[in-house]
């Protein structure tokens, strides 16, 4: 019966698109894993060297652990899900055969599907994007040796850890969160193992080989890390047995714990306690009918709001598996500490700034892990209990219900910063540090972290009520995130109105708080919140409602949706959008030149090519240097006149100066001029670059007075992160003035852009 019930697994994943989609991805995604994970910074290690193969699947398969939830942790629970429960148990098979042949159906699908994963790493090989001197020769041994060896054994670990899971909780939530207690034990143990006295302990408990291969490679030479396959001995080989045993261990125990029957005897299934004297009438008289109001304008679509976002709120902080994020949230702080900048063994002050930086990194994971599966659940939950045919025909727009589910998560955001704050108070605190700065934990949480936090709920929202598929809607943002962000910054666009989010705010200093960085972050950000809320705003008239599910059903009745309430917040966004975006493009690209990092490539490039013969010429050098410099800080500007003395070293007569500017379009030189008088060639002037022919040779041991103006303007602001001027101080360096002769530092310092 076992084989029966494998076949019956494998026939129904092979029906599923969903299957194909998870293979399609991790396909993909591993022609460029090599490049993504090491960011082309692999030198002097090959991109297909054994190691960099074995290391790259670990991570990998880390990466997509979700894809094994996916799969394992679902295929007892759909039996529950589709209440199959009762026609399931009472065939005459075997608990052990049902187990088997579910575990076992799914875990072969589970490995076709990551097959994937040395298929695409394979087919990444032989794209052009690689030098051939950055490959060896192809050896097909390389890939599916540490297949074989290390992404089997996590994939049988994982399987059987969330298998088991699903089929005693039978909740779906409950699969998705034990993920987070995995990765706590995963950290308590690589902390108990930093604290051993050798390394071994900390290779035979990482489950992924990261750390293991780290330990086990560490004394190799570069040649043997191009050319050696990973040894499976030693600790590598106790490591891989261990988490494969476990994984046995799992089986078993969940096998013994499976209760083999439809309602579990726990004593909430107590039956009511219903008086005799009670009637069926006498309960529906005793209900009160309040009057049935039909004034569905705008005040009522807002009260609507208010009691939706509270009810969702609720609804998140009744879940267990809630409760049991924030548990590993807060161990994870615990466990890791904070790292206070210890420099020769003495740690910094815990300023806040220090602190909040800390906590964002440390509780990251958590708060992305709370939005994506939460989004989902709040989006399904009528249709998870079967309660959306009742809910459906409630007078509420899709919009406000749709509202009210994000407005409830992002509640629950607020509290847990709240609670974060806390924590790091109560961690200075400790440590006898009392100068708290509210505004910097505030500013920390709800001005630099919140809004990305925002943005990603929007988007979780839209995709999962566009495709009106939990799981695929997760991937669909994942991959929108990764396009409009790593994929257009390998391509050069680096927008902030086209990379999603654009960029981050800069480092908070005490002197200078957020200083000019803050103008530029807050309407980049506000355009990309009006961005994604207009997607929000379109799912909203698209939510399901009633039985049909198809998409341009939805959209012919998306009419029907758009209230009062919804035309207006939906008018404010497209304005907000549009202003914002005009004002962000008028700043950077009108006020200001921008320049895409394939630009500035090309520019340095170019400034190569046609400069690099001036470096041999002779020149004089600098001997003394005076300055009259006029700041203007709350400009953020300056102006100066300078005065260079130059003498000739070498010993022949010098004919030409060349003079380099700043190359940037804020610095403008003014003026610059000889004692003695000279002819200024400005062919090069693109790249700041003058030449000054003498009216006099300068004879060796002679010198020459330079003399120049500068200024130094801002218009509006820019997405760069300059820091030489700001509000609150002045760092103003030797290149920032005109320096002599060619400047070696605005070359490429990449070898393969350099070759490109």
């Amino acid at each position: 019966m076992m084989y029966e019930i494998f076949k019956f697994e494998l026939q129904y994943r092979a029906r599923r698109y969903d299957t194909y989609l998870y293979f399609v991805v991790l396909f993909l995604f591993s022609i460029v894993s090599v490049d993504f994970i090491f960011e082309g910074e692999l030198e002097p290690l090959s991109h297909n060297s054994p190691l960099i193969i074995a290391r790259t699947m670990g991570i990998v398969t880390a990466l997509f652990m979700m894809i094994i939830s996916m799969i394992m942790g679902t295929s007892v629970l759909r039996d529950f899900d589709y209440n199959m429960e009762s026609l399931m148990f009472v065939n005459p098979f075997k608990k052990r055969d049902y187990l088997l042949g579910r575990f076992s159906g799914s875990f072969v699908v589970l490995v076709l599907i990551f097959s994937g994963l040395f298929l695409g790493m394979i087919v990444g090989n032989f794209m052009p994007w690689h030098e051939a001197d950055q490959l060896l020769p192809f050896h097909f041994w390389y890939y599916l040796q540490p297949f074989l060896f290390l992404v089997l054994p996590t994939l049988f670990f994982g399987g059987a850890l969330f298998f088991i899971t699903g089929a005693l909780s039978r909740k779906l939530l409950v699969v998705y969160t034990q993920g987070f207690f995995f990765l706590l034990i995963y950290l308590v143990a690589i902390n108990l193992a930093k604290g051993s006295n050798g390394l071994f302990l900390t290779g035979l408990l990482e489950p992924f080989t990261f750390q293991t291969l780290r330990i086990v490679t560490k004394a190799w030479s570069v040649v043997d890390r191009n050319t050696l396959m990973v040894p499976m001995q030693g600790v590598l080989l106790y490591n891989r047995l261990l988490w494969t045993i476990l994984g046995v261990l799992t089986l078993s125990i969940g096998s013994r714990f499976f209760r083999f029957e439809v309602v579990r005897s726990t004593s909430r299934n107590k039956r009511p306690n219903i008086s005799p004297k009670s009637s069926v009438v006498d309960s529906f008289e005793a209900i009160p009918f309040g009057n049935s109001s039909t004034n569905l304008g705008f005040f009522t679509g807002l009260k609507q709001l208010v009691h939706l976002t509270v009810f969702n709120v609720r609804f998140i902080v009744r879940e267990v598996s809630f409760w049991a994020i924030v548990l590993c949230g807060i161990g994870i702080l615990f466990i890791n500490s904070f790292n206070l900048g210890t420099t020769f063994g003495v740690d910094n002050y815990p300023t806040t700034y220090l602190i909040v930086g800390e906590l964002v990194e440390l509780t990251a994971i958590f708060f992305l892990g709370i939005i994506f599966f939460y989004s989902g659940e709040l989006i399904w939950k009528e249709r998870d209990t079967k309660i959306d045919g009742l809910t459906d025909v409630l007078p509420i727009s899709g919009f406000i219900q749709l509202t009210g589910k994000f407005l409830g998560l992002a509640f629950i955001l607020i509290l847990l910063m709240v609670t974060m704050i806390g924590a790091g108070i109560l961690f200075q605190t400790a440590h006898g540090y009392f100068e708290y700065e509210i505004p910097v934990y505030l500013a920390g949480f709800f001005l630099e972290v919140f809004p990305f936090l925002l943005l990603l709920s929007l988007l979780c929202f839209f995709f999962q009520v566009i495709i009106n598929h939990k799981f695929l809607a997760y991937f669909a943002v994942f991959i929108f995130i990764a396009c409009t962000t790593i994929g257009f910054n390998k391509l050069g666009w680096s927008h902030g109105l086209i990379s999603l989010g654009g960029s981050n705010l800069h480092t908070y200093s005490d002197m200078n708080g957020y200083g000019h960085f803050l103008a530029p972050y807050v309407w980049i950000k506000l355009y990309w919140l009006a961005f994604c809320f207009l997607l929000f705003s379109m799912a909203g008239t698209l939510t399901v409602r009633g039985t049909e599910h198809r998409f341009f059903h939805r959209i012919k009745q998306s009419r029907h949706q758009f209230t009062g309430f919804h035309k207006l917040t939906g008018a404010i966004t497209l304005f907000v959008f549009v202003a914002s975006g005009a004002f962000i493009f008028y700043n950077t690209n009108i006020l200001n030149e921008y320049a895409s990092p394939k630009t500035q490539q090309a520019y340095r490039a170019e400034y190569e090519r046609l400069l690099k013969p001036f470096q041999q010429l002779p020149q004089p050098e600098i001997t003394a240097v005076t300055l009259v410099l006029d700041l203007f800080p709350s400009k953020r500007a300056y102006s100066v006149v300078g005065q260079y003395t130059l003498i000739n070293p070498h010993k022949k007569a010098l004919t030409e100066l060349h003079i380099q500017k700043t190359p940037s379009s804020h610095v403008e030189l003014t003026r610059l001029s000889l004692k003695n008088g000279a002819v200024i060639d400005s062919t090069f002037s693109e790249f700041g670059y003058y030449k000054l022919a003498l009216s006099q040779p300068l004879q060796p041991g002679d010198s020459l007075t330079l003399n120049f103006a500068q200024t130094f303007t801002t218009n509006g602001f820019t997405e760069s992160s300059q820091t030489s001027m700001v509000y609150n101080g002045t760092l103003l360096e030797t290149h920032h003035f005109p320096t002599i002769g060619y400047l070696p530092d605005i070359e490429l310092e990449e070898t393969d852009l350099r070759a490109e």
